[in-house]
């Protein structure tokens, strides 16, 4: 599994989680924050085979889980898209494929992936509307679309 952290786990990490479960790679989100959407936990680390970051402080904020600082060999990467974006807003979708491209080894299976659920994404009339953009309520809320991906 892949997993993604920001500071909320609202927009950049959820629009990238998305990315990926729609181009078909199993993958999550979380956020550093005390009040995040879904908080990171020792458990997200430890089922994690790629951790990637979207900035510096994201990976910092790594070093207080034990499963993070007893592995070896962590796959863990920044990617330095600064949080001014909306989720899923074309020039996020665009920053995250291609700075995935630039940081992270191995990355051409995970950017097509990217890339294919950009597309799938795009093709599906109204998707931005019925996944949200900005501060959405995930789970147990009236939006059906947040409720297909199990937590």
């Amino acid at each position: 599994m892949i997993l993604f952290v920001c500071s909320q786990g609202r927009l950049r990490s959820r629009t990238a989680e998305l990315l990926c479960l729609f181009g078909g790679v199993h993958a999550r989100s979380a956020g550093i924050d005390k009040d995040a959407e879904s908080p990171l936990s020792d458990s997200q680390v430890r089922k994690a085979t790629t951790i990637i970051c979207m900035e510096a402080e994201h990976y910092d904020a790594l070093n207080q889980f034990p499963s993070f600082r007893s592995r070896t060999g962590n796959k863990a990467f920044v990617l330095h898209v600064p949080d001014n974006f909306d989720r899923l807003e074309p020039e996020l979708v665009e920053t995250l494929i291609r700075t995935v491209t630039n940081f992270v080894s191995n990355s051409a299976v995970l950017a097509s992936a990217m890339q294919r659920g950009a597309a799938l994404l795009e093709a599906q009339e109204g998707y931005r509307a019925s996944l949200g953009t900005r501060s959405p309520r995930v789970f147990g809320s009236s939006n059906e679309a947040y409720d297909v991906f199990p937590r």
